[in-house]
């Protein structure tokens, strides 16, 4: 199991701070923080955190500067999915199952979405933190994903959000 916790920004620079003041990362910071809790409570057979450092994030999305970079970056993604799906449903060729663990393997890298199901239609709605342009990854990668499953898809993303509209084949 993974425990994902979201920090504010004004937390996260005290932690840079302490982290500088200390002449540690922030990873240190948190993985010390953790461990007391873990001596605590004894929950855990093992605590490590990591985080997304935003410097580094908006770097890796300065390299999606043009259609084809965007694509190729979605494609990865999609490729990624893909393995965690058949891993856990080698043999299910279902679109509600993969949906499900579409739903599953963004979670994990914390992406909530919700699916909405109607008669004619599935759509999937998806909120990070990260910007627009992993918005646009995202749509382009999941839309990959579920494509043997579709015969129309529709997307629209913005900073942060992104929703894919998915007609299903009969």
């Amino acid at each position: 199991m993974t425990i994902s916790v979201r920090l504010s920004e004004d937390i996260e620079k005290l932690l840079r701070d302490d982290a500088q003041n200390e002449k540690k990362n922030i990873s240190e910071i948190v993985n010390s923080a953790l461990e007391k809790y873990y001596f605590m409570h004894k929950y855990f057979d093992s605590i490590n955190a990591h985080h997304l450092d935003p410097v580094v994030l908006e770097q890796f999305f300065k390299l999606a500067d043009t259609p084809e970079k965007v694509q190729k970056i979605a494609d990865a993604g999609a490729v990624m999915t893909n393995k965690f799906i058949s891993y856990h449903e080698p043999s299910n060729k279902s679109l509600s199952v993969h949906l499900e663990l579409v739903e599953r393997f963004l979670k994990i890298h914390s992406i909530h979405t919700t699916i909405t199901k109607k008669s004619d239609k599935t759509i999937v709605v998806g909120v990070h933190p990260f910007g627009n342009v992993l918005s646009q990854i995202l749509c382009q990668g999941i839309s990959s994903t579920l494509k043997p499953f579709v015969t129309n898809t529709e997307t629209k993303f913005d900073d942060g959000t992104f929703t894919i509209e998915i007609s299903t084949k009969d």
